[in-house]
């Protein structure tokens, strides 16, 4: 019998995959409503990039869903601390493409830490629209994203549509 503090966590099949691809792609963890409140937020409220998760009310309940905090407690523990959020967009017609995002690469140089990055989208993002690319397998070396960020395309890339 599955407590109820355990309910949410990741199975073994599930942490199995993020430890051999450094990501999971988990679906329908954010009831539409709320969804629909971030994605209006996003639209609003101001401002925007670091300072989004202290403006929007929404996206802090997102993270506090026991669905969600039951995924970053299986990765990382339950006394995790958070360290920043940034809320990117990319506006219509735009010919330049976001950097790479690395694990704890210079945010945090510490070998004995371990980090996560999470990635939500509180709206359809078909492939028009600009996927986010993630590198299966990465978290498996250490890259400074300074190094990295004239890479567009390599090889092994995931669309996040």
């Amino acid at each position: 019998m599955v407590s109820k503090a355990n309910e949410h966590l990741l199975d073994a099949r599930q942490m199995a995959r993020f430890c051999s691809d450094g990501l999971l792609v988990l679906e329908d963890l954010v009831p539409q409503e709320l969804n629909e409140a971030v994605y209006r937020d996003e639209l609003t409220v101001e401002p925007q990039g670091y300072e989004f998760w202290n403006s929007s009310e929404a996206i802090r309940e997102v993270f506090e869903l026991p669905q969600v905090r039951g995924v970053i407690e299986s990765l990382v523990g339950r006394n995790y601390v958070y360290d920043h959020s940034f809320l990117h967009t990319v506006k219509p017609n735009n010919s330049k493409s976001q950097n790479w995002h690395v694990d704890s690469g210079v945010m945090n140089p510490n070998p004995h830490n371990f980090d996560i990055q999470a990635f939500y989208f509180a709206h359809d993002t078909p492939v028009e629209m600009g996927p986010t690319l993630v590198l299966p397998g990465s978290q498996l070396r250490r890259a400074s994203y300074w190094s990295i960020s004239r890479y567009k395309n390599i090889a092994g890339q995931r669309h996040l549509a």
